[in-house]
């Protein structure tokens, strides 16, 4: 299933925010200015500045070369006085991680530990779908007695489905109403070519779909939504479109599917252990200046709110 934009990702791309388009998407979604080098972002707020590494708890760069490594930890150790306050999310990838994590330790930053899951796909497709889960195995193997349909989204008209399961799927968790990803993001994300959107289509009404970021070390699972009703549910819909999405990711020798965090959600960590994937550590470095805490503490207070 070789595309343009799989074979842009393969040449050009080490790091999700090389590319541009979603650099300049994601500034724009997060409210904040997009920097170089790569995946820096700004907010200023009465006259203190804001850095992000990469908004919306993405993950920084993955250093598998000296040189970015380098240059990250070089990061760390200015930031601070630079800007009032900086967030950093080191990659589980990096070789570098632990060394950042002291550096930054030792000027101040706290490090803050967290989990993500990775699965290795060098071994290739049916190596990987041998570990699957019986359960697993099974669903995939089986044929599929209902009218069922796999794609990439590529149009506007083609994401009006995901924004409808979106919502039903944010009233599921709590959250209706409160869209923390502007639509606009998800229109701009269709241009980016570090970017596929997967749906899957069961009886004629989207069941699920998710939103993959990749670069040349790795394919990140951005997010995800469903609404599988019961007519959907012999077709597997999630576990089938995982499959597909493994199987692109092999077909195209992008070497690790990175899970992201299951937020402690005993059955998403299940889920993704079913295909295979294992827990790896990762940390969040954070900084602060007395200004910014003093700034969020009015915040906080009611003080200086719009």
């Amino acid at each position: 299933m070789a595309d343009v934009r799989g074979a842009a990702v393969e040449g050009l791309f080490d790091d999700l925010f090389d590319d541009p388009v979603l650099r300049s998407a994601f500034g724009r979604a997060a409210g904040l200015q997009a920097l170089e080098p790569h995946g820096l972002f700004e907010q200023r707020r009465l006259g203190l500045r804001r850095w992000e590494w990469a908004p919306y708890g993405l993950y920084a760069p993955v250093c598998a070369d000296r040189e970015r490594a380098q240059a990250l930890a070089g990061f760390v150790s200015r930031a601070p006085g630079r800007a009032s306050q900086v967030r950093v999310q080191l990659n589980p990838l990096c070789s570098e991680a632990g060394r950042m994590e002291e550096q930054a330790a030792a000027q101040g930053w706290r490090v803050l530990p967290r989990e993500t899951h990775l699965l290795d796909l060098r071994p290739g497709l049916e190596a990987l779908r041998r570990g699957y889960h019986a359960t697993k195995r099974n669903q995939v193997a089986k044929p599929v007695k209902v009218d069922s349909r796999i794609a990439l989204a590529r149009t506007e008209a083609d994401l009006l489905p995901y924004f409808e399961v979106y919502a039903h799927s944010l009233q599921r968790w709590g959250r209706a109403g409160a869209w923390p990803y502007p639509r606009q993001l998800f229109l701009d994300l269709l241009h980016s070519p570090a970017v596929r959107i997967w749906t899957h289509q069961v009886q004629g009404r989207l069941a699920c779909a998710v939103v993959m970021l990749e670069c040349r070390h790795q394919a990140l699972y951005w997010q995800g939504v469903s609404r599988i009703d019961e007519d959907q549910k012999p077709a597997h819909p999630m576990v089938r479109l995982m499959d597909t999405v493994i199987q692109d990711l092999c077909a195209r020798g992008v070497p690790v599917l990175n899970l992201g965090a299951s937020e402690g959600l005993p059955q998403v960590r299940r889920f993704k252990e079913e295909f295979g994937a294992r827990p790896a550590a990762y940390s969040t470095l954070q900084w602060e200046s007395d200004a910014w805490r003093w700034l969020q503490g009015l915040r906080a207070s009611g003080i200086g709110r719009r």
